[in-house]
């Protein structure tokens, strides 16, 4: 239930508490610029499915709005 009230229920994406805590927007949006510079094919998170192609892309869409 509250992955679905947060937005990220059956997706990869930071839910609405955390977006709503981050303080520094450019900090992480210089943290994502990095992370998305690796050569990730697999994205393994703490709640959801595995992403097990195309991570890039999947941790491009979802944080998307950093």
């Amino acid at each position: 239930m509250y992955l679905k009230l947060s937005g990220a229920w059956q997706r990869l994406a930071p839910t609405m508490l955390i977006r709503s805590v981050i303080k520094d927007r450019e900090a992480v949006r210089a943290s994502l610029a990095r992370a998305q510079a690796w050569d990730v094919e697999r994205v393994v998170v703490c709640h959801g499915d595995v992403v097990e192609q195309g991570g890039r892309e999947a941790v491009r869409n979802a944080f998307a709005r950093f």
